[in-house]
């Protein structure tokens, strides 16, 4: 709204009273005498002009919007870091730590509105609350909300407050399946009106699979935010190398038309670095150095994956920003005030993604949109939860983990992955890519070199050089495993004496006659449909094999998820690769890559 205004101050003409900002069609932002005549955010333009009739019609300029509002966020920055830009005129932050600096929400409020004041002569309204819609409600009025209060202060607010939700594109919240644009957001509003749904409160006494039933992902995620809740984060995929690209500017960049042709070489390397990990960018920090020396940097916060589209807007935004901000300072008499950040000319950028994730969460059907045979199973599941549960319908997901079949795990369909809080790498994990085909059963297994058993010492060193791998009918017993050890301190003639060894062990064990399988009345478990023209009790030349990763977990107890041995990965010389485990001089088959 304010570009608007300064269009019609540049000139020369009187700023009239009823005017709305449109964008794509839409009402975007509308002045106060406008919207007592009724109109609303996200309405059509035919509509607006026909409640309003001398209404005046701005289309939205992004770009002069962004540039005025980064003066606003160089004055938060002086006060808290880590602010995450929703849209021009709002952005969020956490509370916690700045709040514990200044000495309480109260003082951290007022110093924030200070400090606005102090360096762009703007006024500015601060509100606190546990979720985003709660914090954003609340900065209208200027309120603080205790903790826990959220829902209770967010229940009388009228059901169209919906529209102020951080839902869609290029704001902060825009998951996978949830439909985009103002115009979603108003039908669905309208629909709740309709219903008799006039309040947030009413909204969420609402049952929650009712509401999945009927309004899909895009209406639980206007449930929980209503309900003061924040949306937990996807988890998050840690590159092995940091992703940076960065370019030198020579000659600086001075001019805000530059910028674009700067931004699009880097968002399609930073897209590039990307792609050949696998990975899909939404946080992006973008780092200018100025000619004078100083650094600075903003950090853009998008759910859902950032096209090149999305990247070069955002350079181009930020770097007209920081242009225009070092302008305004550098005309003001008596030069820049103390405090305000300025780039001057900038002679260096940097891109890095600080949030990235599984590119194949958000990656596009083969076809592009999803078909309607797509749409009507997610309808029909979707129809499975309201009935049975939100937990009825899982799908499965990764998560962090040494063992194969513990970094496994199924979560609700059409909710957000978990995100787990860990430090650093997980010593003793499968590098990735990880195998397709993970063993649920126990596969005993046993590794031979010339007649005797092959093992991981105590030093975690193989004994002798793995040449065969053998896969055993079940477990052996301790008594055998003796019997092993014993056998394993005499060598062997051949690997034909090594055979026959094994299908002695085998006979033994079993008490049959010699050339049974297995002991009368008792059957064997089948082997895995993947492993299964191996068979049982084979010599399996290996033709190649890595150095045992150790694994130690829980050392510190003894109970249930300890366990100490090592990882072993083979290839056979039919080609299959294989990944052991290896525990008490026992081997056991983890999981075989497809």
């Amino acid at each position: 709204m304010l570009t608007a205004v300064e269009r019609y101050e540049r000139a020369g003409e009187e700023v009239p009273s009823e005017i709305a900002v449109m964008e794509h069609h839409r009402v975007a932002a509308v002045s106060a005498a406008a919207a007592r005549s009724g109109v609303v955010l996200g309405m059509k333009k035919r509509a607006a002009e026909a409640l309003c009739p001398h209404i005046a019609i701005a289309e939205r300029d992004l770009d002069a919007e962004w540039g005025i509002f980064e003066s606003v966020c160089s004055a938060v920055d002086t006060v808290a870091s880590g602010i995450e830009l929703l849209s021009p005129g709002t952005l969020l932050l956490h509370t916690r730590g700045p709040a514990r600096h200044a000495g309480g929400e109260e003082a951290l409020a007022r110093a924030l509105t200070d400090a606005v004041a102090d360096l762009t002569g703007w006024e500015c309204s601060v509100g606190i609350a546990d979720g985003p819609l709660g914090a954003i409600l609340a900065s209208r009025s200027g309120r603080i909300v205790l903790p826990g209060e959220s829902a209770r202060f967010l229940a009388p607010f009228p059901i169209e407050s919906l529209a102020h939700a951080p839902v869609g594109a290029g704001k902060r919240f825009r998951m996978p399946g949830i439909p985009e644009g103002a115009g979603h957001m108003s039908e669905l509003i309208g629909v709740l009106h309709h219903l008799g749904i006039a309040s947030l409160g009413a909204f969420v006494d609402l049952p929650r699979t009712s509401v999945s039933e009927r309004f899909g992902a895009l209406g639980v995620l206007l449930h929980t935010l209503a309900s003061g809740a924040e949306i937990g984060e996807g988890e998050r995929e840690r590159p092995a190398q940091p992703i940076l690209v960065e370019r030198h500017l020579d000659p600086p960049l001075e001019r805000v038309d530059q910028a674009a042709f700067i931004a699009r070489p880097l968002a399609e390397k930073l897209e590039e670095e990307l792609r050949q990990r696998g990975l899909a960018c939404m946080g992006l920090r973008i780092v200018a150095r100025g000619e004078n020396g100083s650094e600075i940097e903003r950090t853009w916060r998008h759910e859902g994956a950032l096209s090149v589209h999305d990247v070069v807007d955002r350079v181009r935004w930020q770097c007209n920003g920081w242009i225009l901000a070092a302008e305004r300072e550098a005309s003001r008499p008596g030069g820049p005030r103390h405090g305000a950040p300025c780039a001057g000319s900038i002679v260096h950028i940097q891109l890095i993604p600080v949030h990235t994730e599984s590119a194949g969460e958000y990656a596009p059907g083969l076809w592009g949109r999803a078909s309607t045979a797509e749409k009507r199973a997610a309808r029909a599941l979707t129809r499975v939860q309201s009935i049975a549960g939100e937990r009825s319908v899982l799908v499965p997901t990764t998560k962090e983990g040494r063992l194969l079949h513990e970094a496994i795990a199924v979560r609700p369909f059409r909710t957000a992955p978990a995100r787990e809080r860990r430090e650093g790498p997980w010593i003793g994990s499968l590098p990735r890519p990880l195998p397709a085909t993970v063993f649920t059963q126990q596969i005993a297994a046993r590794l031979v070199c010339e007649g005797r058993a092959v093992y991981v010492s105590a030093r975690g060193l193989l004994t002798g050089v793995p040449a065969h791998l053998v896969l055993m009918r079940e477990e052996r017993s301790s008594c055998e495993m003796r019997s092993e050890r014993a056998a394993d301190t005499a060598t062997a003639a051949n690997l034909h004496t090594c055979a026959r060894d094994v299908a002695a062990v085998r006979s033994s064990r079993t008490g049959a006659s010699h050339g049974d399988e297995h002991r009368e009345g008792e059957e064997c478990a089948p082997l895995p449909a993947a492993l299964r023209h191996f068979g049982y009790e084979r010599l399996l030349p290996i033709a190649h094999y890595s150095a045992p990763m150790l694994i130690d977990q829980r050392w510190w107890s003894e109970g249930e998820g300890s366990r100490r041995g090592a990882r072993l990965q083979v290839v056979l010389e039919s080609g299959e690769a294989l990944a052991l485990l290896s525990r008490e001089r026992t081997w056991e088959v983890e999981a075989i890559y497809d």
